[in-house]
Order: C-alpha cells, then structure tokens, then sequence
C-alpha cells in the first residue's frame, strides 16, 4: 500500500474522531478531564485580572502620551505665530506695545483655545492662559535666555536673528 494512501486513511479516520468529538464532547469526558477543565477556568480568572490592569494601564498611557504631544504642538505652534512679529516695529513705543501685545494675547488664544478670537474651550483639558509664558529680546525677557543671534559677514554684524521662547509652565 502506498505511503500517501495510508496518509490519507488516517487523516479522515482522525477527522472522523476530532468530528464525533465536537459534535458530543461530554460523552468522552471522564472525571480527570472535569478537574482539568474546572482548574483552567480557575487559572483563566487569576490571570484575567493582571490583563485588565496592563490593559487600562496601556489605554491610560496613551492618553497621557496624546496629551503630551498635544502640548508640545500648541508651544510650536505659538513660537511660530510670534516668530512673524518683531518687538520692535514699528517705531512709534506707544504703538509698538500695544501691537505687540496683542499679538501675545492672540498667540495665547491661538495655544491655548486653538483660535485667536474663539476663547469657548480650551484645546487641552486644564490647560489655561496664565500657564504660557512668552519670552522675546524687548517686552518680556527671560533669565537664561538669549533671544538675539547676530549675523555677521566678513567680522562685520549685518543684521540680527530676533528668536522667541514659549513655554507651557504648571501644567499637569
């Protein structure tokens, strides 16, 4: 008899059984594989309950990841809103300061509510305009901060690189 034909014939004569098996499993089934079976379960419900803890644990992190970036995107997105603006145009101080000021307060709308002019909610949970600091070279100065780069050309200073800071301070 060939190989592939005895292969075959104990291939359905298992099929057979795993089939007959399925179709009445707790006529097979003597004492021994009841305590088995009744040990699983117990083992299933000891190990259940650390799989849920990693599980929420895993859904909290996330959350907190998401939050994270949420912030770091908004702090971007205000050093980029005030980079358009320079302290000191125009000439005129009195002029000057109120510009600049409102571009400040449209930055922190803008960080924090997501709109300059819609101040209804808040983009992040918390998250409010007295935690958002912004430091430049003339109206709010930062200790540790230096927010003038020079450029020079052949030794001699041809303009200058006016840089922002923004920070998110309190925030948790």
């Amino acid at each position: 008899m060939p190989l592939w034909l005895v292969l075959r014939v104990w291939v359905n004569h298992s099929c057979l059984l795993l089939f007959n098996k399925m179709k009445n499993p707790r006529r097979t089934v003597n004492t021994a594989n009841r305590t088995i079976r009744g040990s699983v379960s117990v083992e299933l419900a000891l190990l259940s309950i650390p799989i849920i803890f990693l599980v929420l644990f895993a859904i909290d992190a996330a959350g907190l990841i998401v939050t994270y970036n949420r912030v770091v995107n908004i702090t971007r997105l205000g050093a980029r809103y005030m980079s358009q603006f320079d302290p000191v145009e125009p000439t005129d101080p009195t002029k000057r300061s109120v510009l600049y000021q409102n571009a400040i307060t449209n930055a922190t709308n803008l960080m924090v509510y997501g709109s300059s002019t819609d101040t209804s909610m808040p983009v992040v949970g918390g998250l409010t305009p007295a935690m958002i600091s912004i430091c430049d070279r003339i109206v709010n100065p930062c200790v540790g901060f230096t927010p003038v780069v020079a450029i020079t050309s052949g030794g001699v200073e041809v303009g200058a690189i006016n840089l922002v800071r923004v920070e998110v301070k309190g925030f948790t």
